[in-house]
């Protein structure tokens, strides 16, 4: 109960240590109930005393989709005390597609829950029976007969296999599979299947309410929120509040988190119903800074291996226990196409001492990254992220770390993601906005309730060729408690007609007589191979009025082409008219644009 005396005091909203009521209660409780499960229980899954044994193995059906879930279910005898250290016990699969080629795919110990709300109104975890078992998940990424065999390894150090249950028929589907860097534009990202897809959406870091996983479904699935403005992008850490399993005792043995681990499982099925891409967050942090550290698993104090919270990047006790989390978290969830990737640490140059082990970050980063790309085997991206707008540069260039980002928290928003976005793109990457805000502060006193900076943030994300809208942070404080969940849409439905990356779009500032514009604006352009799309971005001064005049604005193109013009309404999500035909003379096309991105872009197609 002292964690639950020290830690309701305060959970940092951020950097400014700003409290956050409803968070602070529910991680104290759920924090309160980490103590150590009994060991020898777990051990009850299989003792033998002359090699393991696998004894029967159920799938799911014999007939999936692709994409799909294949689950496996395997009762097995083995001689181990803790399940969760691959060490002791290693259950896997050998996955061959109708092509020869095989996948790896990991097994882990699953208890079943459901989950109701108390009369108060708290989320309340209930276990279901049995109540230990052994999963191995899986999507199948093509159609055609599967085959695979199932491998058991225990601390006798004898190996059995089973072919119980293959092979398994699994038909096309339609679903688009996967989130991967687009083979057509490495700065953007498409589907398994070739589709496109730009991610637009928020935050949503933890529940911020006493509902928990129902939080996160009724922001998915409202009338009104996420799904229905087109929002396809959430980003949640697993932190000890909601779906880290880590903070349990001793370190490296999971079993008293398995309810926060039910509940991810819950989230995601969620997400996947409303097609929602998730971006999870491993570590933060905020864990290893006050008020947490002391109680951190990591921590000595806490019986864990380090002094230091610096210490984590070099340990090898903490590596082997982070690898070993690293495994579960990719075998449970692994199998989702609506992970969208794996990020290793948010704002990670915020760990207390960091200047002293920048060396070690880079190297952990580098062991870690390859790490989930070894684990993980249909590959989701990998990235991580800083508070510092640019990074590190050494980290961003190692070839494992498949996207670049920046968090970003500025009163002149646009304009500083205009910049960013031009040396982020540089390293020939994915990059976006992880977080952004135009001030640290809750906007419980902000005198704008509609969404404008939202707005001009996602726009000139889009328009800078970002790789997705920009994600702001305040999703509880500000997007629910305003309801300004219609600012996502607009630009949601023009992205999904654009197919960024088929596109290859490049990303211009056009210059313009001073005469032609205000004071500090900017006019944006994406230059595609058949589409361009332009658009004024204001000064602070003038942000929400008209940044230029209705002026022709003259872009070169290849040929004397002839391309629709109409202008797209980014407050209302729609073409305000048919438009009309213009054609480039003499390589020139003159195109006329009013007002700036918080009321319209200009979109030209070839015609």
């Amino acid at each position: 109960m002292a964690i639950v005396a020290t830690l309701i005091k305060s959970f940092v909203r951020r950097r400014v240590g700003r409290l956050h009521t409803a968070s602070i209660c529910v991680m104290a409780l759920i924090l309160a109930q980490t103590s150590p499960a009994p060991q020898a229980v777990w051990a009850k899954l299989g003792e033998r005393a002359i090699g393991p044994s696998i004894v029967a193995v159920a799938a799911t059906g014999n007939r999936v989709q692709q994409y799909g879930l294949l689950e496996l279910s395997v009762q097995l005898q083995a001689t181990f005390t803790n399940p969760f250290d691959p060490a002791q016990i290693d259950l896997y699969a050998i996955f061959q597609s109708p092509n020869g080629q095989s996948f790896r795919v990991n097994g882990f110990v699953y208890q079943d829950f459901s989950h109701t709300l108390s009369p108060t109104g708290f989320e309340r975890l209930v276990l279901q029976g049995p109540t230990k078992q052994w999963r191995i998940r899986f999507s199948p990424p093509a159609a055609g007969t599967w085959g695979y065999i199932v491998y058991l390894r225990d601390t006798s150090g004898v190996t059995a296999a089973s072919t119980m249950g293959s092979p398994v028929v699994v038909a096309p589907s339609q679903e688009n599979g996967f989130v991967q860097v687009s083979r057509m534009d490495p700065h953007y990202l498409a589907y398994s299947n070739g589709a496109s897809y730009y991610p637009v959406g928020e935050n949503i870091a933890w529940s911020s309410h006493k509902n928990g996983a129902f939080e996160y479904a009724s922001l998915f699935n409202t009338p009104g929120k996420l799904h229905d403005q087109g929002v396809n992008f959430v980003r949640i850490w697993l932190s000890p509040i909601d779906f880290s399993i880590e903070w349990s005792r001793p370190l490296g043995y999971f079993a008293s988190r398995m309810g926060q681990a039910w509940k991810l499982d819950y989230v995601l099925q969620e997400a996947e119903r409303d097609h929602i891409g998730i971006l999870l967050s491993l570590e933060q942090f905020n864990t290893f800074s006050s008020p947490y550290w002391p109680y951190n698993p990591y921590n000595r104090t806490s019986g864990g291996p380090l002094t230091t919270p610096c210490d984590f990047f070099s340990d090898p006790t903490a590596e082997q226990m982070f690898l070993r989390n690293l495994r579960y978290v990719v075998a449970r969830y692994g199998y989702s196409t609506s992970v969208v990737g794996w990020e290793l640490f948010n704002e990670v140059d915020l760990t207390p001492g960091y200047s002293t082990c920048a060396a070690a970050v880079r190297t952990w980063h580098q062991t870690m990254a390859q790490a989930l790309h070894d684990l993980d085997p249909v590959h989701h991206l990998v990235t991580t992220s800083f508070s510092q707008e640019l990074g590190d540069p050494a980290i961003w260039q190692l070839p494992t770390i498949d996207l670049v980002q920046t968090h970003l928290y500025s009163s002149n928003l646009g304009a500083t993601i205009v910049q960013d976005m031009r040396v982020l793109r540089a390293y020939g990457k994915p990059a976006w906005v992880g977080e952004f805000s135009s001030t640290f502060n809750l906007p419980s006193s902000w005198s704008d309730t509609t969404g404008k900076d939202i707005q001009v943030a996602i726009w000139s994300s889009f328009l800078s060729g970002a790789a997705g809208s920009g994600f702001t942070w305040w999703w509880d404080y500000y997007v629910d408690r305003f309801g300004v969940y219609g600012v996502f849409g607009p630009l949601a439905r023009l992205a999904a007609s654009v197919a960024e990356d088929q596109q290859a779009f490049e990303p211009l500032i056009l210059s313009l007589p001073p005469t032609q514009t205000r004071s500090n604006s900017m006019i944006l352009e994406l230059r595609g191979r058949t589409t361009i799309i332009v658009g004024a971005l204001a000064s602070k001064s003038s942000l929400f009025g008209s940044a230029v005049r209705q002026i022709p604005i003259r872009l070169p193109v290849l040929a004397n082409r002839c391309f629709r013009l109409r202008r797209w309404n980014t407050a209302g999500g729609a073409f305000s008219s048919s438009g009309f035909i213009s054609c480039a003379t003499n390589g020139i096309l003159a195109l006329p644009l009013g007002g700036d991105i918080s009321s319209q872009v200009m979109v030209a197609s070839a015609i």
